[in-house]
């Protein structure tokens, strides 16, 4: 018993010892980005700011699928020689999706729909591409200080490319190169791993075909599913304009990026570790369902805080730390902030149904909750009803949805 007692404390204490690596590595990251922001915002112009905004949101939405997301089952395997077949299908995914992004691209230049510094999206993508894929090899080896370290050196490396060619009057392609150029710097965090990327490409043709059979399910159900996950927040950017006024969608936005930052924060870091450990926990017959309580429990601890916050003080903070003019964002930050809640809950630990290969059905959930999220919307802007009301009714909905999908993964937990 007391043998038990201590292996859960050392375990404990391992899984805080990495999120805290990985929480350190992102709040540098997060630092250098807020603080440089300053600076740039006084040498780009809104426009530049535009287009870039337009560039980084066409890359990361190919990128989230240019792996095939076979990049995910690296960690999944028990020993090393299938981990690096993983590694080598997902390269090849990665440069041949790129290839046609190209391509596409490159029509398009040439009929003169678009310019030709669009050429370097699919170049970027690529590059994140790789860096996904070396990531998640170094969260398989639990090398959570190369993870932490290459998140470090991406943000300052943008930054600083971004003063430089600031400083050299290159204002109108700068922040694109930068994003660029971080990007191919970034992937040299991982120079120590390049033996093993070097080694999974002397697999044969054969051995590859086989993993894409074996780990087929991801590009059938978790590519969807990643899609319809991006569609849950951008639906909502999509549809706003529609029904609503334009300001609202700028409220909106302004206060879905104050809420989501405890996510990207806190949220990334505990999920990573998770996964890694739940991986482990299947690999080796031991229950994950110990581990899907422990994170809730910290999780619910790390997050509570914000609501409570915004829920008595939302419009109040908004109006002194912003400006009057984004009262009415602290007004919708504080209705959403229960949602927001559960689902940094559910992020934390939303890994476990691909360890257990229950991708179709969390796929199901997702297509669940969009249909929820852009049902509501369109009702309440169909019969031109308050903005408020209708994230009222949204947060209560999605709360509950969310909440079952807690409920089902933990479930699921007690079962492998």
């Amino acid at each position: 018993m007391f043998k038990q007692f201590l292996k859960t404390k050392l375990l404990k204490t391992e899984f805080l010892r990495n999120v805290a690596t990985l929480l350190t590595g992102t709040a540098i990251s997060q630092i250098i980005t807020l603080a440089v922001s300053l600076l740039l915002s006084r040498l780009y112009s809104p426009e530049e700011f535009g287009t870039y905004a337009f560039f980084v949101s066409l890359v990361s939405g190919v990128s989230i699928i240019v792996c095939g997301r076979f990049e995910l089952a690296i960690i999944l395997p028990k020993n090393e020689t299938d981990a690096q077949k993983l590694m080598n299908l997902s390269f090849l995914f990665s440069f041949i999706l790129s290839f046609f992004f190209f391509l596409v691209v490159m029509i398009l230049v040439l009929l003169k729909k678009t310019s030709s510094i669009f050429l370097l999206a699919p170049l970027t993508t690529f590059l994140l591409g790789n860096f996904q894929i070396l990531n998640n090899w170094a969260n398989r080896k639990r090398d959570y200080k190369t993870i932490s370290v290459s998140r470090v050196i991406g943000a300052s490396s943008n930054s600083i490319l971004s003063l430089i060619f600031a400083y050299l009057s290159i204002t109108k392609l700068g922040l694109i190169f930068s994003h660029f150029l971080s990007s191919l710097i970034t992937n040299f965090s991982f120079l120590d791993y390049f033996n093993n990327v070097k080694s999974s490409f002397k697999s044969k043709f054969l051995d590859i075909q086989q993993t894409f059979i074996e780990y087929s399910h991801f590009i059938k159900f978790n590519a969807f599913q990643a899609i319809s996950d991006m569609l849950m927040i951008n639906g909502i950017f999509y549809l706003l304009p529609i029904y609503f006024e334009k300001s609202t969608l700028g409220l909106f936005s302004f206060a879905i990026r104050i809420l989501q930052a405890p996510m990207s924060l806190l949220g990334s870091s505990i999920a990573q570790v998770f996964f890694r450990e739940a991986a482990y926990n299947k690999n080796h017959n031991v229950s994950n369902s110990y581990l899907v309580i422990s994170t809730i429990k910290k999780s619910s601890l790390v997050i509570l805080p914000m609501p409570i916050l915004l829920f008595f003080f939302g419009p109040n903070l908004f109006s002194f730390f912003f400006g009057e003019r984004w009262e009415i964002a602290g007004e919708i930050a504080k209705v959403l902030s229960v949602w927001i809640f559960f689902d940094f809950i559910r992020a934390t630990i939303s890994q476990l149904p691909i360890v257990l290969n229950k991708q179709k059905q969390l796929l199901q959930f997702s297509i669940l909750g969009n249909i929820l999220l852009f049902s509501i919307i369109i009702y309440f802007g169909v019969h031109e009803l308050a903005i408020l009301e209708c994230f009222k009714y949204l947060t209560v909905l999605m709360s509950v949805y969310t909440l079952l999908i807690i409920v089902w993964i933990f479930k699921i937990s007690q079962k492998n």
